[in-house]
């Protein structure tokens, strides 16, 4: 199931992160045998590939990139 806290967005040059739209249903594509929900899009841009992670993979994954994921405080 999708957390909905997870919603991580970072655009890079050789990659972007974004959150997929609530209505999109798929499943993960990580490669893993993981067939959860996917809830958000990589989009690698060399190679140019896209591919829909759950949260797990996603976080995974950004942290295999070298970013550092906080959570930030909602705005009130």
């Amino acid at each position: 199931m999708r957390s909905p806290h997870l919603r991580l967005t970072v655009h890079e040059h050789l990659f972007s992160v974004t959150p997929l739209p609530v209505q999109t249903a798929s499943v993960c594509t990580s490669g893993w045998g993981c067939r959860k929900v996917a809830s958000h899009r990589i989009q690698s841009h060399t190679p140019s590939a896209v591919a829909l992670f759950c949260d797990e993979h996603t976080i995974d994954w950004t942290l295999h990139q070298g970013l550092s994921i906080t959570a930030g405080k909602p705005a009130a």
